[in-house]
């Protein structure tokens, strides 16, 4: 007898199993393919994030202003800036695309992201406006921008000058009347072992200090010479 042309019952069963085989396994590798494009894109946006918030805290901070915001009724004792380890006020000038400019009250604040239903803390940034040494609150007032979350736990430290000129050691607050620190430190850890914090110290520029306070409170009058009238030599 001849054998008829065509695949056995077997054959087919066998190149129907390795056909589900090959896209069983060219699914898996493209699920994992798509997997570690989505971590990586992750990652970066989280890298991304981290650098933004380092420099928009760094430049904020480090322009602080002397200017008075809260003061003691009773003992007359004025706050310039003020901070514990979840929480840094200070006043100074706003970026434009934030608000109308001019100096306001500042705030860096660690608050639980639980009432998001996430793990840890976030870091928010608020401000008002600052007119003369009264907060102004607004009756629109906008909510807090989220620089970082994914936060397992952060402080702020504060380092001062002393009385006999050396820097202090660093402190987990700062509460001195009528004077700024000369650094401020930012230490934070992330959830995710995969993310990063580099290390975030930041000198404020006394520099700009001065001169706003110069600004402020004006020098003695100047005479300004006629010029037509010739130098007077010294004697």
């Amino acid at each position: 007898m001849r054998r008829a042309n065509g695949f056995t019952l077997m054959e087919v069963l066998l190149a129907t199993a390795l056909l589900a085989a090959g896209m069983a396994l060219a699914f898996t590798t493209l699920r994992t393919a798509t997997g570690s494009v989505a971590r990586a894109e992750q990652l970066a946006a989280h890298t991304e994030q981290t650098r933004s918030a380092q420099r928009f805290v760094r430049r904020q901070v480090s322009l602080a202003l002397p200017l008075v915001y809260e003061r003691n009724e009773r003992t007359g004792l004025a706050r310039q800036l003020w901070g514990e380890p979840g929480r840094l006020l200070f006043v100074g000038n706003m970026p434009g695309h934030l608000s109308r400019g001019g100096p306001h009250l500042q705030m860096l604040a660690l608050v639980p992201d639980d009432d998001r239903g996430r793990e840890g803390y976030r870091l928010e940034f608020s401000y008002r406006l600052l007119i003369g040494e009264v907060v102004v609150e607004p009756e629109d007032a906008r909510p807090p921008v989220i620089l970082v979350d994914g936060i397992a736990d952060a402080s702020f430290e504060f380092r001062g000058m002393l009385a006999d000129g050396e820097m202090s050691d660093w402190e987990p607050g700062w509460d001195m009347a009528m004077q700024l620190p000369r650094l401020v430190r930012l230490d934070l850890r992330f959830i995710d072992e995969r993310r990063f914090w580099p290390p975030l110290a930041m000198a404020l520029n006394l520099t700009e200090s001065a001169r706003f306070q110069d600004e402020l409170i004006p020098g003695p009058t100047r005479t300004v010479p006629d010029p037509g009238q010739r130098p007077r030599r010294p004697r």
